[in-house]
């Protein structure tokens, strides 16, 4: 629909780590995924919403220092439950009126589902758009350029088929790409078995496992100020490394972000635009220290920052 181009895209703050505890909503909806670290051997998402709206979308949590920087990118609204003072200073110092924190009251754009614990809060990413109207904050059509996209992958490549993310040996996810339907999946630790048992990764608004286009690893510096709180340098970025994950193949280039409010470019060895399959993509933010092992096309990455 091509009348969402004329409005913002929306960002959510998704929980994820313990999983038990975060059955995850709309994000097979997104157009783009950042997953990242949050401390103590846990990340958490960002989920952004343009080319279409998701009705519940969640568990949402608290902001981070880094969710500022990734919805200015994309000209986006942010929606939050909460941060550290900080923190929020910080989301607010950058977005102003379009950082739409959960605790002052948000409902219906941010709701609790009944159960008042802190993974039952839910976000209308339709409702968040109507919200920013209504405080104001400018919708209209934004020049976001730099992310190119073709059915026909790039030459060259290695053999990717999948991408095991590791932010502590006990927080794992895979993406797995399944030749049949040219998409990677997700699958993550089942929180309910003693051994190291991978379940799919199931949005609980379709009853399907995610499914994604591209799988994007990223490595980005970190400064930690403390153990659960980190930041990350997003703007201004020029030849930091990526790994690009498409069609059973994965493209080893850097990416940049000329300036603070247009999107992160993907670049080819040669420096060259690398174009991503059309459809959706998933990105893990890693520390530029993180180890990275191949074996017959799995790629393992082991999250650390220096």
């Amino acid at each position: 629909d091509v009348e969402f181009l004329e409005l913002r895209p929306v960002f959510v703050r998704v929980c994820n780590y313990l999983f038990s505890l975060c059955p995850h909503a709309g994000l097979s909806y997104a157009d783009m995924v950042f997953e990242y670290y949050i401390g103590y051997g846990g990340n958490r998402f960002i989920a952004m919403f343009y080319g279409q709206d998701a009705e519940k979308i969640g568990p949402v949590r608290s902001g981070r220092l880094v969710d500022p920087k990734i919805t200015s990118l994309y000209e986006g609204i942010l929606g939050f439950h909460g941060a550290y003072v900080t923190i929020l200073d910080e989301i607010i110092s950058v977005l102003d009126n379009r950082a739409l924190n959960g605790t002052t009251g948000l409902c219906p754009a941010i709701c609790d589902d009944g159960r008042n614990i802190v993974t039952s809060v839910f976000a209308d990413s339709a409702e968040l758009t109507a919200l920013a109207d209504q405080r104001r904050v400018e919708n209209q059509k934004y020049l976001l350029e730099g992310m190119a996209f073709d059915p026909e992958p790039p030459d060259g490549g290695e053999d990717g088929q999948q991408a095991t993310i590791l932010f502590s040996s006990l927080n794992r996810g895979e993406w797995r790409y399944d030749e049949d339907t040219g998409y990677y999946l997700r699958w993550i630790e089942d929180a309910n078995s003693s051994d190291l048992e991978m379940i799919p990764l199931v949005d609980s608004l379709t009853e399907q496992q995610l499914a994604f286009s591209n799988v994007v690893v990223l490595f980005a510096e970190h400064t930690e100020f403390s153990p659960s709180m980190h930041d990350m340098t997003m703007w201004n970025v020029t030849g930091q490394r990526a790994m690009v994950f498409r069609d059973g193949k994965v493209y080893d280039g850097t990416w940049t972000t000329p300036v603070t409010d247009q999107p992160i470019q993907f670049l080819d060895a040669e420096g060259e635009i690398l174009p991503l399959k059309p459809g959706n993509t998933w990105v893990v933010i890693f520390g530029t220290s993180s180890r990275v092992i191949e074996e017959d096309g799995i790629w393992t990455y082991n999250f650390s920052i220096p």
